[in-house]
């Protein structure tokens, strides 16, 4: 392949012409000899190579102008560049195996080599930016696994909540399905002996006291059951034609009576009639709702405004308005006030009771109706409370209903309308009898009390704390049994009021509330309270625990008379000691509330349950007294009714029982639970709660019967192991129709197996591990007959842990079930 003719000078350049010229050289098939299979393999594979370049050439470009941040812009285009070019070498080798442009070719070598080096020189410099970018996008795909991770934990959070806020609804209609009929068995003998002529004015008066306290139960636990209801989505609207304008003055009617107790002033402003299709008794509920919160908390010679209205914006829309010249309510609490179980009078100076459901059944009720209620400020300087509910169109000719709104109003006002003798009561004064003040702001609560403890005392009763302290101060008593919630003055600050003043420093106080949290109760011991007892509570407990303190009270002045006598060096003794005790008690029970804070757990729904205890409780410690002051005062009559005051009694007690369950599984949650470990001797332990138990048994017609050969007696807690044994064989009586329940007792080296076997309808082994659940029934509430809100075996469970025990189960459907409790000889350690 040399130079033909040499015409060219070698080492010049050519021309244009000279370029594309071919004559001057041979093709380049004569290097193969123009050997098809050769030619051939060289064309496809060159070719290929060309076309596979050009395409990744046009995608790289196509890549940058579609991602336009992309990075690394530029080297891509270098890259596409190179590589375009490496394809169109690979052409120019299939050119010239027929057409000699060697000088082409080499052109097209030239701007690749360019392309090359240039790509060469820019990709050093990138390195670093590819290696940290390679880094984030490392980062970025560990950041996305762990993101997945959340959301899926998030979601399965999201499963649970909704299944506890499911729990908690059946919760809510469990309690108020049981709370319902004990509280009708109330009602009903009560309103029987009522009924009864030959009935004394005094005792009438009493039982008026039952009733008014068991209509105030049943109206919570009525809220209770609305709240469950609307939660699980199951309120249905049962329209009716209602004369809304006549239901509105009809309930302010109800209020007129605590309106002119207080001196206040009522406005009221509704046309002649206002009919629409409403639910009657739910819109009742609304308006009465928000006239009792208007009358709470109105002052004395203040003012109510209610106005109902068309609304002027939009047709076939009523806009009730309740104002009040109150406190009101602050702008940033104006949402919190309509949220369930919220209340802005917190603390121990509670001006008033409920669960803080009002406000929030009342627009939960107006928004089932397509309606609103908001509040603002009142011109009146109180609250504004505006309720606009459509009013869909009745059929022509349909009348109205009417409903009870006037006697429902006077049964809500007479909550709120202290009773006659809420001026106190006066001591009475037996000769000899030492002197007891009892300050409630409760008057029958005070009243109540009083009669407990006057056959031991002269007792005088201050309603409310300032007028206690006033009392103690005026006439220093022996002893001062006190509330701890109170509007005026609470009970911690009366305590600590009385200590100040040397008058009363050494007078002793009991603490009779219904909170029964042992934080509450270490701290008032601290700050100088003597004793603490929580409501229900026994008559007879009350007049113990007083008599204990008023005979230390009557030793201790003894004691410091005698000391004042023998001189001021033993008086100087004598206070160094009593100082020394009070440091020691305070750091005791300082060490008690921190191991107890330690401890808390699950406090927001402990809180709950001790605020719905304390709305439950007291009214129901009013009842029980009642009824244990007309059996007193029965038995000397000429005809007593006794039979129903002993159901009306029997009723109150398994109340009674719903809610220390209730409060027995607060404690637990809420970590507050102490152990008081003893030697206990099992078998008799057992006895006594069989024997308790025994006459629910043989009402159910069924054998009740213990299995035990040897005595059994570990350290434990005896109250806990009761409490265990009493649930066990309670849930076994409940759930057996006929056969047995046999409870076994065997010992276990140093420890002992409780067991409760029934041969009732057993349990299927899928539901074996719920039935342990706080709050999880296995029957459906439609079908529901079987009494219980699902507590006593999740209660069993803790405390079987608390007392380092073990719990198992053994069931077969149809047969039974057999429930064993394995127990330590000892607690290991204080718990």
């Amino acid at each position: 392949m040399g130079l033909p003719g040499g015409s060219m000078l070698p080492g010049a350049m050519p021309n244009l012409t000279e370029i594309f010229s071919s004559e001057w050289f041979m093709p380049h098939g004569h290097c193969y000899r123009w050997e098809p299979g050769l030619v051939w393999l060289q064309v496809l594979t060159n070719g290929a190579i060309g076309v596979a370049y050009a395409g990744i050439a046009f995608a790289l470009t196509v890549l940058v102008r579609r991602v336009r941040d992309i990075p690394f812009k530029l080297i891509y285009l270098a890259f596409g560049a190179f590589i375009l070019s490496c394809g169109v070498t690979h052409l120019m080798d299939v050119v010239t195996i027929w057409k000699p442009l060697y000088w082409v070719d080499g052109g097209v070598r030239a701007i690749t080599a360019a392309a090359s080096v240039g790509t060469a020189f820019l990709l050093p410099p990138l390195v670093p930016r590819a290696v940290a970018l390679a880094r984030g996008a490392r980062a970025a795909h560990e950041r996305g696994i762990e993101l997945e991770a959340v959301v899926k934990e998030l979601a399965t959070l999201y499963d649970r909540a909704r299944e506890l806020e499911a729990l908690k609804t059946q919760f809510f209609a469990n309690v108020s399905h049981e709370l319902r009929t004990p509280l009708a068995l109330i009602l009903g003998p009560t309103e029987t002996l009522l009924a009864a002529p030959e009935l004394s004015g005094e005792h009438r008066a009493e039982l008026r006291i039952v009733q008014r306290n068991a209509r105030q139960l049943l109206r919570e636990v009525d809220d209770l059951l609305e709240v469950s209801r609307l939660e699980a989505g199951r309120t249905e609207l049962e329209r009716s034609p209602l004369d809304l304008a006549a239901t509105v003055r009809d309930a302010v009617e109800g209020f007129r009576s605590l309106a002119r107790e207080r001196g206040l002033e009522i406005r009221v402003d509704t046309p002649p009639r206002m009919v629409g299709a409403l639910d009657p008794s739910r819109v009742l509920r609304i308006v009465l709702n928000l006239l009792s919160n208007a009358f709470k908390f109105t002052p004395h010679q203040g003012t109510v405004r209610v106005s109902l209205r068309e609304d002027d914006v939009q047709p076939a829309r009523a806009v009730l308005e309740v104002a009040d010249s109150g406190p009101g309510i602050p702008e940033p609490q104006r949402e919190a006030v309509f949220e369930r179980f919220r209340q802005l009078d917190l603390g121990n100076t509670r001006r008033f009771g409920g669960v803080g459901i009002g406000l929030a059944l009342a627009r939960d009720l107006t928004r089932a109706h397509g309606g609103e209620l908001t509040v603002t400020t009142a011109p009146e300087g109180g609250a504004l409370f505006r309720c606009v509910l459509p009013l869909p169109p009745v059929q022509p000719g349909a009348r109205p209903v009417r409903t009870e709104a006037s006697a429902a109003a006077e049964q809500m006002a007479g909550e709120l309308s202290p009773p006659p003798e809420a001026r106190g009561v006066p001591a009475q004064s037996p000769e000899g009898k030492p002197a007891v003040l009892v300050v409630e702001d409760n008057p029958e609560m005070g009243r109540h009390v009083a009669d407990v403890l006057a056959p031991d005392a002269a007792v005088q009763v201050a309603i409310g704390g300032q007028a206690g302290v006033s009392a103690a101060l005026a006439s220093p008593p022996d002893l001062v049994v006190t509330d701890l919630m109170m509007p005026d003055l609470s009970g911690d600050t009366l305590v600590q009021t009385l200590r100040s003043r040397p008058a009363t420093a050494t007078v002793p106080v009991l603490i009779l509330t219904a909170r029964a949290d042992v934080e509450t109760r270490a701290r008032l011991l601290r700050d100088g309270a003597q004793d603490y007892l929580v409501k229900p509570f026994a008559a007879e407990e009350l007049r113990a625990r007083a008599r204990n303190l008023l005979e230390a009270k009557r030793a201790s002045d003894l004691l410091r008379g005698e000391v004042a006598s023998g001189g001021a060096s033993l008086a100087e003794l004598a206070r160094h000691l009593a100082d020394h005790k009070r440091r020691l008690e305070t750091a005791l029970a300082t060490l008690e509330v921190a191991r107890d804070r330690a401890l808390t757990a699950s406090e927001a729904k402990s809180a709950f349950l001790n605020l719905v205890s304390h709305e439950l409780r007291t009214p129901l410690t009013a009842v029980r007294l009642q009824v244990d002051r007309l059996v007193r005062a029965v038995q000397r009559s000429v005809t007593p009714p006794a039979d129903a005051i002993r159901r009306l009694d029997a009723t109150t007690q398994r109340f009674e029982d719903r809610m220390m369950t209730l409060l027995e599984y607060a404690r637990l949650q809420s970590g507050r639970l102490v152990l008081a470990p003893q030697p206990v001797e099992l078998r008799t332990l057992l006895e006594d709660v069989l024997d308790e138990l025994r006459p629910e048994a043989e009402l159910r017609q069924l054998a009740l019967r213990l299995e035990a050969a040897d005595p059994v007696t570990v350290t434990s807690d005896p109250r806990l192991l009761r409490l265990v044994v009493n649930n066990l064989v309670s849930n076994a009586i409940k759930y057996t129709e006929a056969g047995s329940v046999t409870v076994g007792l065997l010992g276990d080296g140093p420890g002992a197996v409780l067991s409760v076997r029934d041969t009732g309808r057993g349990i299927a082994s899928e539901a074996q591990e719920r039935i342990f659940e706080p709050f999880v029934q296995l029957e459906p509430l439609l079908r529901k007959h079987t009494p219980g809100v699902g507590l006593g075996l999740a209660i069993v469970r803790e405390l079987v842990g608390q007392l380092q025990g073990r719990l198992s189960l053994e069931s077969i459907p149809g047969v039974g079930s057999s429930f064993h409790v394995r127990l330590p000889g000892a607690l290991s350690s204080p718990v």
